[in-house]
C-alpha cells in the first residue's frame, strides 16, 4: 500500500445482488451524472463503489481497481487518510460553518491563506476560497473586471482563452471553455470571450512543428489582443498544462513569453492551477517550470485531495492594493455561502501539510520521469501517436495514421472500448474518444505504475487488433 496509509479496510465488503440492483435503479430514477451518456447510465447502471485506501477504490460488486485517476484527479495523498479525517472530525467538534462575509473570520481559513501566500509565486498575496474549480475561475474572471473598472478602465473586461483549453462550466467559465463539446446546448453564452490557439504541439492549431514555429501558438495571443483592441482586453486565462483537453504539454518557453506580451498589452494573466497545481507536475505549480509569476492563480482539486470541496483564487500585489485603495463605500459584493468554510480549510492545511511532509512534490517528478520512460513502449503500437507527460500527469493520444496524425471517428468508439477493457481489467483513467489520460493519486508505488501501463498496452492492442 501506499506510504501514510493503513491496510484495506475490509477486502471482502459488497452488497447483495438485490440491494445492488435496488441501488442501480434508484440511481437511475433521481441522480443526473454529470459528464455522463444518459442512455449510457440508463441501459448499463452506475458504477457504484463502497470505499477505498491507498490507490484503490472497490465496487459494489467486491472488485478493486487501480484509480489511476486519483478521482477527478484530486486525491492526491490517496484515500482513507486518517489525518483527514481528524482535521474534519476535530474543526467540526469546535466550529463546523462560520460565514467570511460581513468581516466574518476564521483560523483555519486564515491559516491556509497564509499558507497558500508561501507557496505560491512572490508577490501573490491575497486569497478568496470558494468550493472548487469553477468557482475559483468565475472569482478570477470577475476579479480582473473588477481591476480595471477600479482603475477607471471600464472598458477593458474581454477575456480571452485557449482553443481545448477547460476552466469550469459555470456561465462564466464555460464561455472561456474552448472544448465545444461542453458548451454544447447551453448557449448563448456571455459576450466579450475570444478564443486564441492552443499549445499543442501534437496537432497544432496552426499546422506548424516546434521549434521552427517559433512559438507561433504564443504569437496569436498577441495578435488576437491586437484585433481585439489592448484597451478592451482585460484577462487571458491558461492551464500551464491544459487538463480535460488531454494533458496538452505547452512548449519550452510558451508560459514566459505569454507572460511578457500580457504585461505588453496591460493584460493580466490568470493561471488555472486547478488541475497542475500541489505537486501534480513535479513542481508545487505548473508555472514553476518557467519561473512564471501570474497575476491570478485558481487552484482546487489537490488542495484538499478531495476529502471536502474547497478551491481558492490568489491574486497578486498590485490587485491587492488596487481593492483596497477604493473609496470608502466600496464593498467587495462577489462571494458564496461557504467561502473559507472553516472545515474545508482546516482539511485543505493538513492536506498540505502532509504534501510537504511526505516529499510528494519531488516523488511526483521521480515518479513521473519513470512512468513516461515505461509509456514509451506503447509508442510501438499501430494506433498510438504520442505519449507524453509531466510529473504524475500523462496521456496517450490515439491516431488512426502515424504520419498524418488522423483522428479516429467518434463514431468508431476507439477510446470507449480502450476504456472498457482497462475497466475491465482493474485500472480506472480518464479515457476520451482518442486520448488516454493519467492523474494518479502522488503516493502511487512504482509497481501499480506498472501494473497501469501494462493494463493500458493490453487494453490498447486488443482494440488494434479488432479495428
Amino acid at each position: 500500500m501506499s506510504e501514510g496509509t493503513s491496510a484495506i479496510r475490509d477486502p471482502a465488503l459488497e452488497v447483495s445482488a438485490s440491494t445492488r440492483e435496488a441501488l442501480e435503479r434508484e440511481d437511475a430514477k433521481h441522480v443526473l451524472h454529470p459528464g455522463t451518456s444518459l442512455h449510457d447510465i440508463a441501459v448499463t447502471g452506475p458504477n457504484i463503489f463502497l470505499q477505498a485506501e491507498g490507490v484503490r477504490v472497490q465496487d459494489a460488486h467486491g472488485k478493486w481497481y487501480i484509480d489511476a485517476y486519483a478521482g477527478m484527479g484530486n486525491c492526491i495523498v490517496g484515500y482513507g487518510r486518517r489525518e483527514l479525517v481528524e482535521a474534519a472530525s476535530s474543526q467540526m467538534d469546535r466550529m463546523a460553518f462560520v460565514p467570511t462575509y460581513f468581516r466574518g473570520s476564521n483560523v483555519p481559513s486564515i491559516d491556509l491563506a497564509r499558507k497558500l501566500a508561501e507557496l505560491t509565486p512572490p508577490g501573490l498575496e491575497k486569497v478568496f476560497f470558494s468550493s472548487g474549480g469553477a468557482e475559483a475561475n468565475e472569482t478570477a474572471i470577475k476579479i480582473a473586471r473588477l481591476f480595471f473598472q477600479l482603475r477607471g478602465q471600464p472598458e477593458k473586461t474581454k477575456v480571452l482563452f485557449k482553443n481545448y483549453g477547460y476552466h469550469g462550466v459555470t456561465l462564466g467559465t464555460l464561455s472561456a471553455n474552448g472544448n465545444p463539446e461542453y458548451r454544447k446546448g447551453f448557449g448563448p453564452l456571455l459576450d466579450g470571450f475570444q478564443s486564441v490557439a492552443s499549445s499543442y504541439c501534437y496537432r497544432c492549431d496552426l499546422h506548424l512543428t516546434y521549434p521552427s514555429c517559433q512559438l507561433a501558438c504564443a504569437s496569436d495571443l498577441e495578435q488576437r489582443i491586437l484585433s481585439e483592441g489592448p484597451g478592451t482586453v482585460a484577462a487571458f486565462i491558461a492551464e500551464p498544462i491544459a487538463g480535460v483537453g488531454g494533458h496538452l504539454m505547452s512548449p519550452p518557453g510558451y508560459l514566459s513569453q505569454i507572460r511578457s506580451i500580457c504585461d505588453r498589452y496591460n493584460v493580466l494573466f490568470i493561471a488555472d492551477e486547478v488541475v497542475t497545481g500541489f505537486g501534480r507536475t513535479g513542481a508545487w505549480f505548473g508555472v514553476n517550470h518557467e519561473n512564471v509569476v501570474p497575476d491570478i492563480m485558481s487552484f482546487a482539486k489537490g488542495l484538499s485531495s478531495g476529502y471536502l470541496p474547497l478551491g481558492a483564487t490568489i491574486v497578486h500585489q498590485q490587485i491587492a492594493e488596487q481593492l483596497l485603495s477604493a473609496p470608502d463605500d466600496f464593498v467587495f459584493t462577489h462571494g458564496y455561502t461557504y467561502s473559507g468554510h472553516p472545515t474545508c480549510c482546516a482539511v485543505g492545511l493538513k492536506n498540505v501539510e502532509i504534501v510537504e511532509r511526505e516529499g510528494l512534490v519531488e516523488k511526483s517528478r521521480r515518479d513521473g520521469e519513470y512512468l513516461l520512460e515505461q509509456l514509451q513502449r506503447l509508442n510501438g503500437l499501430d494506433i498510438v501517436g504520442e505519449v507524453r507527460g509531466r510529473g504524475l500527469l500523462a496521456a496517450v493520444d490515439l491516431t488512426r495514421n502515424k504520419a498524418t496524425r488522423e483522428r479516429f471517428d467518434a463514431s468508431q468508439q476507439v477510446g470507449k472500448r480502450i476504456g472498457e477493457r482497462m475497466f475491465e481489467r482493474g485500472v480506472i483513467a480518464r479515457v476520451g474518444h482518442d486520448m488516454v489520460t493519467l492523474r494518479p493519486p502522488l503516493t502511487i508505488s512504482r509497481d501499480d505504475l506498472d501494473e497501469v501501463v501494462a493494463v493500458i498496452e493490453r487494453s490498447i492492442a486488443d482494440v488494434q487488433q479488432a479495428l
